[in-house]
């Protein structure tokens, strides 16, 4: 016995199946609206709807295939048919199912209904719809590549190749729809409607479309940024241009749009607005708005902007204030090289506590007066700046104020070193505090002249001794070992007086134990 025997019609009940026809087409459809046992079970069903029920039971849930198109070719109700068609994912039950039902509404349903597109070609063949059929194929397929072709081949209808153009998963196959389209607004729904780029950008091209409007809204459904360019240059609307600029993710988009607006106050206000840095920096060099360049230069949060703005900005209060207060010492560094005030780059160097803005600071070829130098030289904290800004002095004047008011014993001494003019290191001993610069100026001193006026008059006793020794004048010397004040510099007189009479009376009647001392060594 055959697996399906015991479903076999009974010829007695046909009349019944006739008067309930109604009652499966309702509840044979859906398994979430009927219970199948209950309907088994029911008294108000034939032999013959409950075999129907059974066979879709088995064509639905078992694992033969051919169990399964055994029960599908048994069933004869056609709703039952059609929900087949429509849902069940066996594809095989599917197109049997098809190929059963000649209600050509039905089938028109299950063309436009089934979840799978092999179904609905089919429903479209079955109803001599040959074209529909090919466009399910070829929209779904991308495996035959000849049908793919062949089938292109006999379409005419161009809304079937703009659809296979636009949705088609095979990008062959939507080239080859496409190039068989010559109807202008099918070209625009391509352009409008396609997800393939390279096709977009064709159809755009070719559908001679002419109301901007239209180009807009192209633009904004668009990602390449190519295809977006050719827009823009259909694009007028200054407004439009304007929310381009400040809200396109391209920056070679933002940048050309820019370009292209003309309204110098929009292109001010939209720099204002804008957090794109490039739609900032393009605005300054389009507008060269002074007061629009020097908010971005004091206020921008970004340090690229700053650096923009500063290139472009000529006032120097501003610069100036960014050079002294802007917390990036590149800003400080890169404004103040705009400036040409050597008062206000002293003012910076003085100021700032980056070494490395100071010394770019100090390389500015407008600093280069040398009596600013030699105030930084007296007033910077840095050993490195001082010495570099007396480096730079030739001035011997400038070196001679460095030498004297400077509080940095090393700086003193290395602008004693540049000095060779006597009377400058003269007045150096005089008025400096430091006495270690003061014997560093009298070692460069051999002017017998001037350092006996600086043996008389030096507040320092090493600069003393120092000149003392380098004098030759005997009766200043004996002077000086007889009289002075200072004992230890009467000690380094007496130690180069020749004179052995001066030397006995200092030794025998001297108050000072030392000094006798020192004498009486002499002789």
């Amino acid at each position: 016995m055959g697996l399906f025997d015991f479903l076999k019609k009974d010829k007695k009940e046909n009349k019944e199946d006739d008067q309930s026809n109604n009652k499966i087409n309702e509840d044979s459809n859906s398994k979430e609206r009927y219970d199948v046992n209950d309907l088994l079970e029911s008294d108000k069903l034939s032999v013959k709807q409950k075999q129907q029920i059974m066979y879709k039971e088995f064509a639905e849930n078992s694992e033969n295939r051919n169990e399964r198109l055994t029960a599908v070719n048994e069933i004869m109700d056609v709703n039952m048919l059609k929900d087949i068609a429509i849902n069940f994912k066996d594809r095989y039950s599917r197109l049997l199912a098809v190929a059963k039902i000649q209600d050509e509404d039905i089938l028109n349903d299950i063309a436009k209904n089934s979840k799978y597109s092999e179904t609905r070609a089919a429903a479209y063949q079955h109803l001599g719809k040959n074209d529909k059929a090919a466009e399910e194929i070829l929209i779904n397929n991308n495996n035959n590549k000849q049908f793919i072709k062949e089938g292109l081949k006999n379409i005419e209808d161009e809304d079937i190749l703009t659809n296979i153009a636009i949705k088609s998963i095979d990008k062959k196959t939507r080239n080859l729809a496409f190039n068989k389209i010559e109807n202008k607004d099918n070209i625009k729904k391509v352009a409008f409607n396609s997800d393939d780029e390279h096709l977009r950008s064709l159809a755009i091209k070719k559908a001679d479309i002419t109301d901007e409007n239209e180009f807009e809204e192209l633009f904004n459904k668009e990602n390449s940024i190519d295809t977006k360019l050719y827009l823009l240059e259909k694009i007028n609307n200054e407004e439009f241009l304007l929310k381009v600029a400040s809200e396109d993710k391209s920056e070679k988009i933002r940048q050309r749009v820019i370009s292209e607006i003309k309204d110098n106050d929009a292109l001010i206000k939209l720099g204002l607005k804008t957090n794109h840095s490039d739609v900032k920096i393009k605005v300054m060099e389009k507008t060269e708005n002074p007061d629009y360049i020097k908010k971005l230069a004091l206020n921008d949060k970004d340090n690229f902007v700053k650096d923009k703005a500063i290139k472009l900005l000529d006032d120097v209060d501003t610069l100036e204030k960014i050079a002294l207060n802007d917390e990036n010492p590149i800003i400080r560094k890169n404004a103040s090289l705009k400036i040409n005030n050597e008062n206000i780059l002293k003012k910076i160097i003085l100021n700032d506590n980056d070494i490395s803005v100071i010394k770019a600071v100090l390389e500015n070829p407008n600093l280069k007066d040398e009596k600013v130098l030699s105030e930084i030289a007296i007033e910077s904290d840095f050993p490195e700046i001082r010495k570099t800004c007396i480096n730079k002095i030739n001035n011997e004047n400038y070196l001679k104020e460095v030498a004297i008011n400077t509080e940095y014993e090393d700086t003193g001494k290395f602008a004693v070193n540049k000095i060779e003019d006597e009377k400058l290191l003269t007045e150096v001993i005089a008025k400096t505090k430091n006495q270690n610069i003061g014997i560093l100026a009298i070692n460069k001193i051999n002017t017998e002249s001037i350092l006996e006026v600086i043996l008389n008059n030096s507040q320092y006793e090493e600069v003393r001794i120092k000149a003392l020794s380098k004098i030759n004048n005997k009766k200043l010397i004996e002077k000086i070992a007889k009289n002075d004040k200072n004992i230890n510099v009467r000690g380094a007189a007496i130690d180069r007086v020749q004179n052995p009479k001066l030397l006995r009376d200092i030794a025998n009647s001297d108050p000072n134990e030392f000094i006798r001392d020192k004498a009486k060594r002499r002789l």
